[in-house]
């Protein structure tokens, strides 16, 4: 295995072409129907959105760029075990579904903040609009910071370019297009996100030597390891998750007797899936960038903090030294 590889103008045009489809996203959601002139449009959509976009937005809100890029170098490390993360949060969701969104919506609310005022005080509505603004504007930069750090450690992409253009896309649909932007956006960047999640183990379970050898590399180095823990969204959510922590075993098996990190050739493990996908695919322009793509999709999308898995065995365990 070569050092860093440089992306290609063909994964420029890709990236491109993803931040360019967003922004006419945007741009269409603004010159139709009611032109976004009033506040139930632009944060509603008028309460008429089809359940599909709905749904994959709620998805992408939960699987960030961490999730994309440090799910498959977690399992690659420890296991598994971060799969369960799937079942709790989607276990979650069908209890919300279930008890609390039917109180909102008989209510007619926009927003949970409403219900905070009109449940306890205005008071109690400014303080939790102000803290989780705090911390979304916090997330966010480590959202878009730390996928283009890796990204830029690996591939050569500018760190800035990536940031400031995704950020930049990101604020002018869902500016001008309101919810309704947003939320279509949402759903093309997910089908970009499990397109090339499934790309990734395809084209790696054929390079390792099938799903065999994948199952029996990750067996011998205990990285298949889930004994210890007892609607649309949940199926897509445990879905996409699922995709996460399968790329990071095919990854692990790729890698089984060459390990990058005993090597240096990259200094932690969000930088393995981006090198992954640059060795993988070294012979089909444009795949790298549509990983790139994907990745920085995943950064503008609302998410919440995704959680540390506790570390079963140690890191690496199993894995021989770096020979490739």
């Amino acid at each position: 295995m070569e050092g860093a590889r440089q992306f290609s103008v063909w994964d420029y045009v890709v990236f491109a072409a993803m931040l360019l489809a967003s922004a006419a996203i945007g741009v269409y959601a603004a010159l139709t129907g009611g032109r976004q002139r009033t506040t139930d449009e632009f944060l509603l959509g008028d309460r008429k959105v089809n359940i599909f976009p709905v749904a994959f937005s709620m998805t992408l809100s939960f699987v960030s760029a961490i999730s994309v890029i440090g799910t498959p170098g977690d399992v690659y490390v420890y296991n598994t075990m971060y799969g369960w993360l799937a079942v709790t949060l989607c276990t979650g969701a069908i209890l919300a579904v279930r008890w609390f969104l039917p109180i909102y919506m008989r209510l007619n609310l926009t927003s949970i903040y409403e219900y905070f005022e009109l449940r306890f005080s205005r008071a109690m509505r400014l303080s939790g609009s102000v803290v989780y603004s705090l911390q979304t504007l916090l997330y966010m930069g480590v959202v878009l910071y730390a996928p283009a750090t890796a990204l830029n450690a690996v591939t050569g992409t500018d760190l800035w370019t990536a940031v400031m253009s995704t950020g930049a896309v990101c604020i002018f649909y869902s500016t001008v297009g309101g919810i309704k932007a947003g939320l279509w956006a949402d759903s093309l960047q997910a089908v970009v996100i499990v397109g090339s999640l499934i790309a990734i183990i395809v084209k790696g379970t054929i390079d390792v030597g099938g799903v065999d050898e994948v199952i029996r590399r990750g067996l011998e180095g205990n990285r298949i390891y889930f004994t210890e823990a007892v609607g649309i969204f949940t199926i897509c959510h445990i879905f996409v998750v699922s995709l996460c922590v399968v790329s990071g075993l095919v990854m692990y098996a790729y890698y089984k007797d060459c390990d990058p990190l005993a090597q240096g050739v990259v200094s932690n493990r969000d930088q393995l899936m981006p090198l992954f996908v640059m060795d993988i695919f070294a012979d089909m322009p444009g795949v790298p960038g549509l990983f790139l793509a994907a990745v920085l999709s995943a950064s503008i999308s609302i998410d919440v903090p995704d959680l540390e898995p506790p570390p079963s065995p140690g890191p690496r365990d199993g894995m021989t030294t770096w020979m490739c």
